[in-house]
């Protein structure tokens, strides 16, 4: 173990490859959890959107919807249905037959003067041979109109549209009166949805066709060119929510006609949030790991690989003996030179002299008095490490023992004589 920690480089070299492999791991680790949650979240929103476009089926120009309508993975046409991740469908002529927890600035786009013609209750039929109970507000201020407001109900019975309006009404109102304008600009963040009727739809949109706040499904369009960007769009992307940067993993499924051709869009999406955060405290927490166990596991891999070591940094000595060619000490620069390394000796110090004197004849065995004569020193009772420290020195600065000393005898070391020059 001392000879293992003489050699500082070698310890550190060792940490360093601990850490490297340490690292590694974390990194391969965090890959796999990584690829695996997100094939997970793709697979499952590939299932649903596969589900939905064989719940969809277009006839002669029409939508069928009833098999969606009363699929239980699907929205439930009226309201909020607790369905909690983004779903889009649209038909290649521009109209919305859902869109569920939309994302900030991705496909939320509604045709504000379509909307905004629904002035008193009107019951419209769609594309989709369903029934909607429908009526709109416009949103205005100082006598400029900012936006409107939509409130539709889902297949109205003919018997219950006087109750239906009514609440059709009070819906509006109370998303009238959550809204404050600001620099004519309309803010709804303090829009409290749970205040509305729970099996409403509803959209707020603004002049420029932004949707503000959905909830729920409302026959609206969609320009169509967002239809054929779609198609060119790769099939699984991700999506970063335009006010919060939180980002979805998306999937799209094209529907197409008997021709082949398209004919609509479904948009399947699953917010990533919960995977990244777990993800990042899986990082933080390996790393504060790995910084506590890396250096008692370095003591216990040497301890455990002390005879291993031993071997090889005598192996390593062994061999870097062999491959020197020429020794040899400038007096004048004060360094000893090994091939083309370079050792500074202090000038003046004792080392420089025991290397002057040595150097001047390699072959000699010198007493340890006589090298107490070379540092100006004659008693050697009183001095008895003066020139065995210094030697000492000389061997560790140069990296290899260079120097013998035996029964207070000095001498190079004969593996190194035939490389000595004065």
């Amino acid at each position: 173990m001392k000879q293992v920690f003489r050699q500082p480089r070698l310890f550190f070299k060792l940490l360093s490859f601990l850490i490297f492999l340490l690292l590694i791991q974390i990194f391969l680790s965090f890959a796999f959890v990584h690829n695996s949650s997100i094939n997970n979240v793709e697979t499952s929103l590939k299932s649903l959107s596969t589900r939905i476009e064989k719940d969809l089926r277009f006839i002669n120009g029409k939508w069928d919807t009833q098999l969606y309508n009363a699929d239980p993975f699907t929205p439930y046409p009226n309201g909020s249905s607790g369905f909690m991740n983004p779903l889009y469908i649209m038909t290649n002529t521009g109209f919305i037959i859902e869109r569920s927890q939309p994302i900030n600035g991705f496909l939320d786009t509604s045709d504000f003067k379509h909307l905004i013609q629904f002035k008193t209750p009107n019951t419209i039929d769609t594309l989709t041979n369903e029934k909607w109970r429908i009526l709109s507000k416009p949103i205005e201020n100082n006598g400029k109109t900012l936006g409107v407001i939509v409130v539709s109900y889902y297949n109205p019975h003919e018997i219950d549209t006087r109750e239906i309006d009514m609440k059709l009404r009070e819906s509006i109102s109370t998303i009238e009166n959550g809204i404050l304008i600001k620099n004519s600009t309309i803010l709804i963040s303090n829009l409290d949805i749970r205040n509305i009727h729970y099996e409403f739809s509803f959209e707020v949109v603004d002049t420029f066709n932004n949707v503000l706040i959905n909830n729920g499904r409302v026959p609206t369009f969609i320009d169509v060119s967002y239809f054929s960007e779609e198609l060119s769009e790769k099939r699984v992307r991700s999506v970063f929510d335009r006010k919060t940067q939180e980002e979805y993993l998306t999937v799209s499924t094209i529907i197409k006609n008997n021709s082949g051709d398209p004919v609509g869009i479904v948009v399947a999406g699953e917010s990533l949030k919960s995977i990244n955060k777990t993800l990042q405290n899986f990082i933080l927490v390996s790393l504060l790991i790995t910084g506590g166990l890396i250096f008692p596991l370095s003591l216990y891999s040497i301890f455990m690989l002390r005879n291993e070591i031993v071997v090889f940094l005598s192996s390593y000595i062994e061999k870097k003996q062999l491959t020197i060619k020429k020794i040899f000490f400038d007096k004048k620069m004060s360094m000893v030179v090994i091939d083309e390394n370079k050792y500074v000796i202090p000038y003046a110090s004792n080392q420089y002299y025991i290397c002057d004197a040595l150097f001047s004849h390699p072959t000699k065995k010198w007493e340890y008095d006589e090298l107490l004569e070379k540092l100006g020193d004659s008693n050697e009772q009183i001095n008895t490490r003066k020139v065995y420290d210094a030697t000492l020195a000389i061997n560790k600065k140069v990296g290899i023992k260079l120097i013998d000393y035996k029964f207070k005898v000095f001498s190079f070391n004969r593996d190194f004589i035939s490389f000595i020059s004065r």
